[in-house]
C-alpha cells in the first residue's frame, strides 16, 4: 500500500463521518423549522420525504468515496487523481459541515428562545 492510498482511505473515512453528521444536523435544523437551501436536496426532500432523502443522498456519497478507494485500490497507477477528487470531496463536505453547524447552532437559539 502506497501514503496515496493511505490517504485516500483516510479522506474516506472523513467524507462518511461527514455525511453522518450532515444528516443529522440537516435534519435537526429541519425539525427545529429550518429550510433546506440545497434545491437538488430539497427536490428528493419535496419527493420522498425528509429523512429518506438524506439517507439516499448520504449513501449515494459515501458510495461515490468508496468507489474512489475501490478505484485506487484496483488501478494504483490513478492514486494519485483519485487522491485529488477525494480531498475535493473532503473539502467539499467539512465546508457544508462548518456551514450546517453554524445553522444548527442558529436554528436552536430561535427554537428554544420562543415564547
Amino acid at each position: 500500500m502506497t501514503e496515496f492510498f493511505t490517504l485516500i482511505v483516510l479522506l474516506a473515512i472523513v467524507v462518511v463521518a461527514a455525511q453522518a453528521l450532515d444528516l443529522w444536523t440537516t435534519y435537526q435544523v429541519r425539525r427545529m423549522g429550518g429550510r433546506e437551501t440545497n434545491r437538488l436536496v430539497l427536490w428528493f426532500m419535496d419527493r420522498i420525504g425528509v429523512l429518506p432523502a438524506l439517507v439516499f443522498l448520504k449513501t449515494l456519497a459515501v458510495g461515490v468515496a468508496l468507489f474512489l478507494v475501490f478505484w485506487a485500490y484496483r488501478f494504483p497507477s490513478e492514486e494519485p487523481k483519485v487522491l485529488a477528487g477525494m480531498a475535493f470531496l473532503t473539502a467539499l463536505y467539512v465546508f457544508y459541515m462548518a456551514r450546517n453547524l453554524r445553522a444548527l447552532k442558529e436554528q436552536r437559539q430561535i427554537y428554544f428562545n420562543r415564547g
